[in-house]
């Protein structure tokens, strides 16, 4: 049970809006975001006209969208606040590639009625391959060429496809940065890329370009300069991200190992590599007809769509950030495929340079856009009475042994002077020590204070024994914050001790090696993995979740919600919440620690049953959710959700209840946070492929 162990703790939440990617306005203009992943718009008539909707994706009763009015355009907004309909455009592949052949998507009749909706002078020129689509085609066919007729080494295509994606992460960062900050390619689209007055043989050579690969009468003067910035923009993205898969496809098969006899392992190794690329190319496809292009192509950089409508469908209903996630997840199948751990670790390089690209550029533009999220209803926040009952129990309280450390305070001193005993007992000693020290910790922490919580959870056990010898609710909950934490603490540090008494790296060279630092590798992943797991459930929980707040504390008015990665997962710690405790043991190469791992998992699974689920139950009856987002592949959709229920009536624990959407797409619910808890719940969009 560590520190994403925890289940939907109850706290005070609101009932929000949803925001999007096609909000007209900037959130400190509509009020707060939504506090779940933003899901980006599903786009009418105007972008990517090319992409064909699924038979039962939000249709109403006739089959037909029901978000279409017929021909009507889709309308976008500038920062300026300029209104205008937005023309057509398509995917990448259509874009890059359908003009090439004569009577593609371009001239199909969806396109053409909404390009006469948008455009001044429509005409029935279809649009055609222009220079920088030509730039992107040439460049793409050297590198094919060169890969198929040139005896190249193959870190040459280790090289070239790292540069591509340096260009995709850091380039193309560098630019959505500079726009989202500083507006940064639109002026140079006002100054440089189309002034006539300045620029005029080169800007009128832009303009022709754009309009020629727009086609159908698109005139560059009839929308405002962010379209025209953005239809650039788009140019070079094609060039980057097309570039970027077709090399990792080389680097891939430059580095393929075949098998001089296959085995049994081998044709197992190539049936699962092939059925994961084949769920990376459903979960780009999915998530392209869930957001179409506008997004894709990062469009909210530029423009606001005016009024969108918003869906959770699909693949986003399954993970959070999915197309950065779960999107990139044909590069291990690819590397398993190859049999190649150089294929790997560049694939691993280039997934985490994707993350850091979402982390650096997306999320500070969404929060900037659209604001930060406030999970509390205003009946909360305005209420001087619960803010104060809300600091009484929480303050700078310590988690583990780095966060809020205060060598001035009792707890915190005394939670350092154990791990520092615990450490020196465990080098001092034998290995068996140290790990049965860290089997001691781990009954502690589950077994120990599993009773405690099931006692207060059933009988108010635990704060009943302070208040029988004159002390308050209060006090006893400060008592089992130092001692939770403690427990916590020890079971990170004392199972970190053992491992390093127990690890080993191999004497010799050659196949050991390698398989050393695999094993090294895939340690370092899963540790991220649990450590991006923990600040995710630490944002929705806060210190009332972290700390069992619901199994305490009566005075504040809870209300159940799933947001964060509880929107996908209902226990992420039965996933993924020991994922570290994994890492550690592969890293040390030790069956007893491995052995130790599946104590302390298979311990906390039974908390979270005999426990955690039951109080649950017993605090929110029907209101706990049976089924996570992960579960539901194509779930029932619905555009608009119920109303929220009447205010409560008293903050009372029985008088909690949720607002969810039954049966809709844009379910709205959460593991519970605590009021004024410092940090927000937000999973935002993950764009591009």
């Amino acid at each position: 049970m560590d520190t994403n162990t925890k289940r939907a703790r109850a706290s005070s939440m609101p009932t929000m809006p949803d925001g999007g990617l096609g909000s007209p306005v900037p959130a400190a203009a509509n009020g707060p975001a939504a506090s779940t992943l933003r899901q980006r718009t599903t786009v009418p008539n105007g972008i990517d006209a090319a992409s064909k909707p699924r038979p039962n994706d939000d249709h109403d009763d006739n089959g037909k969208d029901a978000d279409r009015n017929g021909d009507s355009p889709l309308y976008g907004k500038t920062a300026s606040g300029a209104r205008f309909p937005v023309p057509p455009t398509s995917d990448m592949i259509h874009s890059v590639f359908g003009n090439l052949v004569t009577g593609s998507h371009a001239d199909s009749a969806p396109t053409a009625a909404a390009a006469a909706a948008t455009s001044p002078t429509p005409t029935t020129t279809p649009p055609q391959t222009n220079l920088f689509d030509a730039v992107t085609l040439l460049v793409l066919g050297v590198q094919i060429a060169a890969f198929l007729l040139l005896p190249l080494p193959p870190v040459v295509w280790m090289l070239v496809f790292f540069a591509w994606r340096a260009a995709y992460n850091a380039g193309l960062g560098w630019l959505l940065d500079a726009q989202s900050k500083h507006n940064w390619m639109v002026e140079h689209a006002r100054t440089v890329w189309l002034n006539r007055a300045r620029y005029p043989k080169f800007a009128t050579t832009v303009e022709a370009q754009l309009e020629r690969k727009m086609g159908h009468g698109f005139k560059c003067t009839a929308v405002p300069l962010e379209f025209n910035a953005w239809l650039v923009f788009r140019s070079v993205v094609d060039l980057v991200l097309i570039n970027d898969f077709s090399t990792y496809v080389m680097f891939a098969l430059a580095y393929w190992q075949q098998p001089a006899t296959w085995t049994v392992l081998d044709a197992f190794r190539m049936v699962v590599g092939i059925a994961i690329v084949f769920f990376n190319l459903w979960v780009k496809m999915d998530a392209h007809r869930v957001v179409k292009d506008f997004a894709w192509y990062w469009g909210d950089f530029f423009f606001l769509l005016d009024n969108p409508s918003l869906t959770f469908d699909g693949v986003f209903e399954m993970a959070p950030h999915p197309m950065y996630s779960v999107g990139y997840a044909g590069y291990y199948g690819v590397s398993l495929m190859t049999g190649s751990t150089t294929v790997l670790y560049g694939s691993l390089a280039a997934h985490l340079a994707q993350m850091a690209f979402l982390t650096l550029v997306e999320n500070p533009h969404i929060e900037k856009t659209y604001g930060t999220d406030r999970h509390l209803p205003h009946w909360i926040r305005s209420s001087p009475q619960l803010a104060q009952v809300f600091r009484s129990y929480f303050g700078r309280d310590l988690v583990g042994l780095v966060r809020n450390l205060d060598l001035y305070r009792a707890p915190d001193l005394f939670t350092v002077i154990v791990a520092a005993y615990a450490v020196v007992a465990g080098i001092a000693a034998s290995p068996a020590f140290a790990t049965g020290q860290a089997v001691v910790w781990i009954a502690v922490h589950t077994v120990g204070l599993g009773y405690v919580l099931h006692a207060q959870s059933t009988r108010k056990a635990w704060t009943r024994h302070f208040i029988k010898y004159g002390m308050t609710n209060r006090a006893a909950f400060e008592h089992w914050k130092s001692i939770y934490n403690l427990s916590l603490a020890m079971v990170y540090m004392t199972f970190i001790l053992a491992a390093w008494r127990h690890y080993q790296w191999p004497a010799s060279t050659g196949g050991d090696l390698e398989v050393a630092i695999l094993r090294h590798t895939l340690g370092a992943v899963l540790i991220l993995l649990h450590v991006w797991t923990s600040v995710s459930v630490f944002e929705v929980l806060g210190d009332f979740g972290f700390f069992y707040g619901d199994f305490f504390i009566d005075e504040l008015p809870t209300q159940l919600f799933y947001t964060g990665i509880y929107r996908f997962i209902n226990n992420p710690e039965k996933i993924m919440g020991h994922a570290a405790f994994w890492g550690i043991a592969l890293m040390s190469a030790s069956w007893t620690m491995a052995a130790v791992a599946l104590v302390l998992q298979v311990l906390n699974f039974a908390l979270i049953r005999l426990v955690e689920d039951p109080h649950l139950q017993r605090l929110y009856g029907s209101q706990v959710r049976k089924e996570s987002g992960l579960a539901k592949v194509r779930p029932p959709r619905r555009r608009t959700c119920p109303q929220p229920p009447p205010p409560l009536a008293s903050p009372t624990p029985s008088s909690r209840s949720p607002r969810v959407c039954r049966n809709s797409s844009r379910r709205k619910p959460a593991r519970p946070r605590p009021p004024f808890s410092s940090t927000t719940t937000r999973a935002p969009r993950s764009r591009g492929p």
